[in-house]
């Protein structure tokens, strides 16, 4: 079993960005999230997004990440303090997993005013794995239609969405080991 080490951060651990009717259960997926795709020919039933790097190192494409990984896409921004927590948890999960074929992509869903304070936070929190911006919303209008913080996607070997979760709260790292690992046939 994996440990997480926490953040000192506040204890009302939950959802914090806007979404449409509060925090959700955990949703195992099955189809229907590859419509209205922005860069190329969905496979699976991801699309194929391409997303600018925070670390100025060019673009991340979805499906580029995807072939042949497990990812785990979470959306995040700045002002989320339980979404620093879930990227701090997943830096054990991606540093323990990353040789088996686990990929991370935390995509930041900070706006103007705010962007500015992403790569300090990968920074601070030494993020291992991929960050991205969502600046035009592709990511988030494909995959997260509720524009939720944190929201959780696990895409399989196959990119197809196999696992959502919005919000986050301390005991959800299990379930998204859970979900990881059998992704990865562990």
């Amino acid at each position: 079993m994996l440990v997480i080490v926490g953040l000192a951060l506040p204890a009302a651990v939950q959802g914090c960005g806007p979404s449409v009717g509060g925090a959700g259960p955990a949703t195992p997926r099955g189809g229907g999230a590859g419509e209205g795709q922005d860069d190329g020919e969905a496979q699976g039933n991801i699309p194929d997004i391409t997303l600018e790097r925070v670390d100025g190192q060019g673009s991340v494409r979805l499906h580029a990440v995807a072939e042949d990984k497990v990812v785990v896409v979470v959306f995040w921004s700045t002002y989320c303090d339980s979404c620093k927590t879930e990227l701090v948890g997943l830096k054990a999960l991606y540093g323990e997993l990353a040789a088996k074929g686990l990929e991370v992509l935390a995509v930041s869903m900070d706006k103007p005013d705010t962007a500015s304070d992403v790569l300090s936070d990968v920074q601070k929190y030494s993020l291992p794995y991929l960050v991205a911006y969502d600046t035009e919303s592709r990511a988030s209008s494909s995959l997260n239609p509720t524009n939720a913080q944190p929201f959780t996607v696990i895409i399989d070997k196959g990119m197809n969405i196999v696992y959502t979760r919005e919000s986050f709260f301390p005991g959800d790292m299990d379930k998204i080991e859970e979900v990881v690992r059998e992704a990865l046939g562990l």
